[in-house]
């Protein structure tokens, strides 16, 4: 598993917090982890941010903290505290649903500028004041959702598997986090295995934004949408678990699944032809390492749209594997003018912020392990 890879959410708003730089924060935290600790979310109630922000996340038992969500992983008695690194994850409703508001947290008063409930605007100075952070979010028939954006230290964490017992699986009791319990994939840009971190000591993790996100329909309409919109992808159902093929090899040939069963290695195009899938002696096809190929797999297994593969030794760069296609059979993409077509078949990219380097695609494929392989790795 490759942590620490980190994508743009979409549909929220982001406040930042302060974080107290030094060692008498209470936190292994002394402001040279930016660039390093990993970054993950926890979504809670809107009636605790204010809490949260005042003192930071706390494990169950310290300072009064109540456990509302199971203790799945606990260690010694101990309940952890929870992070992921799926947005959607962490803004589940049975995390972020707030009592206060009868579970459906209908929203009271608007981000944006400050409108008032009755419909009127209000300056900041007449609204802001005495307001909970449940009702911070637009007016009218919408709805709110809190979450915390956080840093947590490399090392410090243990990850579990979905442990939602109410996301679709196979027919069948609940066993235990994903795999024991076979799961439909619950999001496209995280592994069902990697999707809950377990945190024994507060130290080890930092609040640094809270994360709003304003809905025009309640939260447990939001997770139907979730559910249908992750069943289009795979083709689960509760008797055979995801059925949409997992076939791919280059966009013209296929795997059988007897192939399959014996090992596949992903490869990509090494050569200066890098967008080519044609299976001919100018392409360097070339195999990843066996870790790297297993994760790709994984990925390319539970639909996933993105795989973050890190940066190889002495490339420029991180790497991720785009799924194209494979991900969403849907996708259609309209070419701008000046670049170059998307290519909707699997392909590696670069994976930061250069966007100088945004040319740098390679085409990558998938084949039996019998297959022949290509020249050394080229980046």
């Amino acid at each position: 598993m490759v942590e620490g890879f980190y994508m743009s959410p979409c549909g929220w708003t982001r406040l930042g917090l302060e974080v107290h730089e030094g060692q008498d924060n209470g936190k292994n935290f002394s402001g040279d982890e930016w660039k390093n600790w990993h970054k993950a979310y926890h979504g809670t109630r809107g009636s605790a941010v204010s809490s949260i922000v005042g003192r930071g996340l706390l494990q169950p038992g310290q300072g009064g903290i109540k456990n509302l969500h199971g203790k799945a992983g606990a260690k010694d008695g101990k309940v952890p505290i929870y992070a992921t690194p799926s947005l959607e994850y962490s803004s589940h409703f049975i995390y972020t649903g707030d009592e206060e508001s009868g579970g459906d947290n209908k929203s009271k008063v608007s981000l944006d500028g400050f409108h008032s409930a009755g419909g009127g605007q209000a300056g900041p100075s007449k609204t802001a004041a005495g307001l909970s952070w449940s009702s911070m979010a637009a007016a009218d028939d919408t709805y709110v959702q809190f979450v915390f954006e956080v840093r947590v230290k490399p090392g410090s964490y243990r990850v579990q598997g979905n442990t939602i017992g109410m996301w679709p699986r196979v027919r069948g009791e609940y066993k235990g986090p994903y795999p024991a319990t076979r799961f439909m994939p619950f999001d496209d840009v995280t592994l069902s295995q990697n999707l809950e971190w377990l945190i024994d000591d507060s130290r080890n993790v930092v609040c640094t934004g809270v994360m709003i996100r304003q809905l025009d329909h309640t939260l447990k309409e939001q997770e139907q949408i979730r559910i249908e919109y992750m069943k289009r992808l795979t083709g689960f159902d509760e008797e055979n678990g995801c059925t949409r093929p997992r076939d791919y090899c280059d966009g013209t040939r296929t795997l059988a699944r007897a192939q399959v069963a014996k090992g596949v290695m992903w490869q990509y195009n090494g050569s200066d032809r890098t967008l080519s899938y044609a299976d001919s002696a100018e392409n360097l096809w070339t195999s990843y390492d066996a870790s790297t190929s297993t994760l790709i797999e994984e990925a390319y297994l539970q639909y996933q749209r993105f795989v973050f593969i890190g940066q190889p030794s002495g490339a420029p760069g991180p790497y991720a594997i785009h799924f194209g296609r494979e991900w969403d059979e849907s996708v259609k993409v309209t070419p701008q003018e000046g670049h170059t077509p998307c290519v909707l078949k699997p392909e590696q990219r670069r994976a930061d912020a250069d966007k100088e380097q945004g040319w740098r695609r390679r085409a990558v494929r998938r084949v039996a392990t019998c297959e022949r392989e290509g020249a050394p790795p080229q980046h």
